[in-house]
This record gives C-alpha cells, sequence and structure tokens, in this order.
C-alpha cells in the first residue's frame, strides 16, 4: 500500500499498488506535464493526487539538476585554461581531444533533461539503441565512453590543487553520483515497469489474434519486473561504490564507473534481445505453436503445452472423476520416517478410505476478465455439483472443451456435521485465489462462534456456506488482509506471506480450541490444504498429533507429460497412447501435480509429501519443500 499525507480533499488517501495502475497513472501525469498549462488532470482523485506528486518531483528533479549545472560551469571554468593547455600539449593524441569532448558533454545532456520530461526520451533511447545495436558493439562503445572517464580522473588529479578547490572537485562528482542514481532509479521505473510491460501485453495480445490464448502474461510481467529490481539494485550497488571509491580511490572510481556500464548495457540489452526474439517467434509460427518458451538473463523457464481438462480428470482410470469409490493408495502402509507401529492400517482407512459422494467442484483459470481490463491475472471459473461426477453431462463437456495451465478440483465426502449443499463444495475461491481443503477441523461447531469473531467483515461477506473449511478459508485471507492490505484475495502475493498467514490461521484455531475446549483435550485436526491463484501453488499436509498422521497426500513433477494427449505415454500402463503426431517429452515444460491419490498408475511419477511439511511452486515453477511452522 502506498499511503499519501494529504488527499485532494485534506484526507488521507490510500492507493493499492499494483502495475496495472501505476502505469495508467505515469501516463496519465505524462499527459498532464506536456500540457499547455498544465490543467489536463484526470477525474479521479487519487490520480489526480498522484499526478500532482509526480509534477512536483519532477520539477524539484529539474531544480536539483539546475545547481547541479551551475556547479558544473563553476568548476570546469576554473580548469578550463589547464585542460586546454594539457590537450594541445599532446594534440597529436586522439584519445586527448576526444577526453576533452567528453568532458564537457554532461553539461549538455544536463540542459537538455532540464525543460522537458525525459520519460518518452528513455523510451526512443532503449528501442533505438538496445533494440537495434548488437550487444557487442553497445558494450565496445561504454568501454571507450569508460576509458575517457579513467584519463578524466587522471588528468583532474595531476592538477596541483588547494583544499579549497579539491573540496568543490569532490563535491561536484558526489553530486554527479547522486544524480545518477535517482536517474538510474527513474529509467528502471519507466523503462522496465511501464515501457515493458506495454510491449509485453501488445506482443500477448497479438499472440492471442493468432490464437495462442496468450497464458503466460502474468509470468512475463513477474520476470521481466524480477530482472528490473535486480538491475536497480545492481546499479545502485556500483554507484553508492562510486562515492565511496570516488574519495579514496579515484583511479579505481573510473574502473567502476566502467563496470557500470557494462552491467547495465548486459542486463537492458539482453533483456530488450529476449524479448523480441520470443514476440517474433510467436509472430512467425502461427497458431500451431503452444508452447512459449522464455528465456531472460537469470531465468530458464518453459511453461508447459496446456493440456485438456478431460486428460486429468476423466480419462485416467484412476481419475479424480472416478475416486468416488474406488481408492489407489501406494507406500502409504509404511509411509512415514517413524515408523510407529500404531500407524496401522486401520488408522490409514480412518482417514482415507471414505467414499466421496457428496459433490464435486471444479475451479480452472483463464485471462479472460484480464483481456478485457477488468482485473490483474488470471481468474477462476469454478463449476460445481451434487451428482456423481461422471453422470454428469454439463461437466463431461467442460472437460472435453477446456484448455488451462492451473486446475483445482475436488470431490467431497461430508463429515455430518455440514449440509450437503452446493455452497459447500470445494474449491472456494476468493476474488483470484482458491481453496482447497481434505480433513476436518475438529469440535468445529464447538468453536465456529470463537473463529467468526477473527474474521474480518470484508471476508465474512464472501462465506457462503457452513464448511470449516471455508470458515478457515476466510480467516486464512484475514490474516492475509493485516499483512497485504483490504481485500488483499484480488492481488498476487509471495508465497513465503501465503505461508505465513496459513500458519497464523492454523495456530489461531489450535488456540481457539484448546480454549473453548478446556480442561479437555481437543482432537487433533487434518489438514491438507491447497491454495492458488493461478500462478503460484501452496500445499500443505498437515496433523497436529505426534504420531498420527493425516490423510494421504502425493505430488508428481512427470506425471502430467502422460496425462496429456499430444505427449507419448498412457496414464495406466507402460508403453504409448496410441496418439499421432505426438510432441517429444523434453518439450512439455516444467509441471507440478498435487493429489491425495495418484492419477497414474505409474508409481516411479509420484511421492508422499512428509507430515507437517508443505510445497510451494512460485511463478518460475520452483518447487521449495518447508517444514510447517506450528506449534501443538
Amino acid at each position: 500500500m502506498l499511503a499519501l499525507p494529504h488527499g485532494h480533499d485534506g484526507h488521507e488517501v490510500t492507493w493499492t499498488w499494483t502495475t496495472n495502475t501505476f502505469c495508467e497513472w505515469l501516463e496519465k501525469a505524462v499527459e498532464y506535464m506536456q500540457s499547455p498549462h498544465h490543467n489536463d488532470l484526470p477525474p479521479y482523485p487519487e490520480q489526480q493526487e498522484f499526478v500532482r506528486l509526480v509534477w512536483r518531483a519532477v520539477r524539484a528533479g529539474r531544480l536539483y539538476m539546475l545547481a547541479c549545472v551551475v556547479v558544473l560551469f563553476y568548476e570546469y571554468i576554473i580548469t578550463l585554461d589547464k585542460e586546454i593547455e594539457s590537450v594541445w600539449q599532446r594534440k597529436k593524441s586522439v584519445v586527448s581531444w576526444l577526453f576533452f569532448v567528453n568532458r564537457y558533454l554532461p553539461i549538455a545532456t544536463y540542459l537538455f533533461v532540464i525543460p522537458g520530461v525525459a520519460f518518452g526520451n528513455s523510451h526512443d533511447f532503449c528501442v533505438g539503441v538496445f533494440a537495434h545495436l548488437p550487444p557487442a558493439m553497445v558494450v565496445l562503445s561504454e568501454a571507450v565512453i569508460g576509458a575517457l572517464h579513467i584519463a578524466k580522473i587522471r588528468a583532474l588529479w595531476r592538477y596541483e590543487l588547494n583544499v579549497y578547490f579539491s573540496c568543490l572537485v569532490t563535491v561536484v562528482y558526489v553530486s554527479q553520483e547522486i544524480l545518477a542514481i535517482g536517474m538510474t532509479v527513474a529509467d528502471v521505473t519507466v523503462v522496465f515497469v511501464a515501457i515493458m510491460k506495454r510491449s509485453i501485453e501488445s506482443h500477448s495480445i497479438a499472440g492471442r489474434e493468432l490464437g495462442l490464448g496468450g497464458p503466460g502474461l502474468g509470468r512475463l510481467i513477474h520476470i521481466v519486473q524480477r530482472d528490473a529490481t535486480l538491475f536497480l539494485i545492481s546499479m545502485c550497488s556500483i554507484k553508492i561504490a562510486n562515492l565511496v571509491m570516488l574519495i579514496v580511490f579515484p583511479y579505481w572510481n573510473a574502473v567502476n564507473w566502467l563496470c557500470n556500464h557494462i552491467v547495465d548495457v548486459i542486463l537492458t540489452s539482453r533483456l530488450f534481445f529476449n524479448l523480441r526474439a520470443e514476440t517474433e517467434g510467436v509472430a512467425s509460427n502461427g497458431a500451431e505453436i503452444v508452447t512459449l518458451q522464455i528465456k531472460f538473463p537469470h531465468t530458464d523457464l518453459e511453461l508447459p503445452v496446456v493440456p485438456i481438462v478431460s486428460d486429468v480428470l476423466i480419462a485416467p482410470t484412476h481419475s479424480l472423476a472416478k475416486q468416488v469409490h474406488d481408492h489407489y493408495l501406494p507406500k502409504l502402509t509404511h509411509y512415514e520416517p517413524d515408523n510407529d507401529p500404531r500407524a496401522t492400517e486401520k488408522e490409514i482407512a480412518l482417514r482415507n478410505r471414505l467414499f466421496n459422494i457428496d459433490g464435486l467442484g471444479v475451479a480452472w483459470y483463464t485471462t479472460a476478465r484480464e483481456e478485457f481490463g477488468e482485473c490483474e491475472g488470471p481468474r477462476p471459473v469454478v463449476y460445481k455439483i451434487l451428482r456423481q461426477p461422471m453422470t454428469d453431462p454439463v461437466f463431461q463437456s467442460i472437460c472435453a472443451n477446456t484448455a488451462t495451465l492451473a486446475l483445482f478440483a475436488h470431490i467431497r465426502a461430508a463429515s455430518g456435521e455440514t449440509a450437503i449443499s452446493i455452497f459447500n463444495n470445494h474449491p472456494f475461491h476468493f476474488g483470484r485465489w482458491s481453496f482447497m481443503h481434505n480433513g476436518v477441523v475438529t469440535h468445529f461447531q464447538r468453536i465456529k462462534r470463537e473463529i467468526i469473531k477473527e474474521i474480518s467483515d470484508e471476508a465474512l461477506e464472501l462465506v457462503k456456506g457452513t464448511t470449516d473449511s471455508e470458515h478457515l478459508a476466510a480467516l486464512f485471507f484475514t490474516y492475509l488482509e493485516e499483512t497485504k492490505g483490504s481485500k488483499a484475495w484480488e492481488y498476487s502475493h509471495p508465497l513465503q506471506d501465503v505461508k505465513a498467514a496459513l500458519e497464523k490461521a492454523i495456530t489461531t484455531i489450535l488456540g481457539i480450541q484448546k480454549r473453548v475446549l478446556e480442561p479437555s483435550q481437543p482432537e487433533a485436526s487434518s489438514l491438507n490444504i491447497a491454495i492458488t491463484d493461478g500462478q503460484q501453488l501452496l500445499t500443505m499436509r498437515f496433523r497436529n498429533h505426534a504420531t498420527e498422521h493425516p490423510p494421504s497426500l502425493y505430488f508428481s513433477t512427470t506425471a502430467g507429460v502422460s496425462l496429456n494427449r499430444k505427449f507419448p505415454g498412457h496414464p495406466d500402463k507402460e508403453g504409448d497412447n496410441g496418439a499421432q503426431n505426438v510432441k517429444d517429452v523434453e518439450s512439455h515444460g516444467a509441471h507440478v501435480i498435487v493429489a491425495s491419490e495418484p492419477s497414474t498408475f505409474r508409481g516411479k511419477d509420484w511421492e508422499l509429501i512428509n507430515k507437517n511439511e508443505c510445497i510451494m511452486v512460485g511463478t518460475d515453477m520452483e518447487m521449495r519443500r518447508e517444514k510447517i511452522q506450528v506449534q501443538f
């Protein structure tokens, strides 16, 4: 959240800071500053306040640059005669003349920036230089400029200067470095966030017109923003080092300045070249290409070929739709490392072999609303029924004609304490997030009132059913609001923050159980939970008992190949699936499947998640396994 101390009406104005709103408001600010009398204000008070803030910052920056010009003029006038004499004595040296010209270029640069707005200049520079020149040529030109600056520093420090002038030189160049840091921040903000995002969106729209559906837009934006953050940190670190070495080691300062430009060019030019290569590949290959491979300086990410939902939920012999009366639980009899004899077949049957006959829910993610500018990121489409899935023609039609990169599905076995109702079917969706739970919050009816007291009004309004699972979800989103702001479920968040909010919700429920049921000891709760925003996944397997174990929960990073008809392999047996024109397995891309029971009978593809462990999969498709930090 970004809060300004004075809003349009004298009160505080609070903004939810997202890339979409930032880009829109930045464009409004540029329009305002380019208007003849600076009266082209946007209609909304929040945008007006943002535009005024940007305008004040630009005016302050111009005054600062004007002050730098004055100081530079003063310093240059003092040393001009000595520099002319030095250059004239070495008049046969081309480098000396180049040094002399380069010495006075900053004056022209600052005078050019002061009267105008540098937003368009940054865009033209990046598009005109980085998009057309080979990276080696740009690096070479920066190396030449760096060599000239080395000569400049050497020449200045050869003079026999008094203390006053030494201080003046130091102040001037420290001022230049401070200004350079500010301009670096501005360049990163404008070029990497605004211009790159608009470029990605335009190419994604072009891809959708070719029939590609535009998957991975949110991941592209995330990668660009992450690289921009790395770029900003690198540039600022180098420039801060400049401030130190300028005073202590002036020659090394010049070398560091050269490194600054080399790093700048490498990060920006590679980013632009890879983006252009990717979008050109999409435009040239047409609608046949549905695998989007993204390569950036710090990322080698390949998105999987989008599967048809029926290949996952219906086609396999042990698909979710057929797990109503059937179970397949490999590695479960002796699945825990403690080898406790009390983890018997009876305990396994107690929490894993119920009949799942009380309803089905499916959520798959699309970018339709994002493409119409109504929201940020993919949103879930939810379908729920109370009948068995294999007898529902609508469910089968949806699965046969839907493809998605993020899918949640759940078949319910009601606990008996809550009604069998459409509203009680999982998954539960809050904004862009979907939430599923397998297990039970014990003594829920006795502690329900206390749980509701902890839930925010906004989250409680979204609760439509009566289950322990949905109230747990509302409590989780309440705690996410505490750190991420009102209606946090409308936006994507780092998985560590999501994990922390979920751990806090579980800790709260366990504490309420102990407090309400005192002096009795509450029974343990099983909390197998899955949460996604369509681009990230967090899932956990948890039971608050020293020896008892939660229901089964498996994951696989390879089974998706046999659950996609475009690739060889069969989900139920060894050998081919008989499909024609199949793709290479290597082209499938990274994926993660989490399931209470494996969907395929290839046991080597599946691994049981440990007790009280969570799995997190980020937008980069890197999977992390961490212990759940909940005391009981």
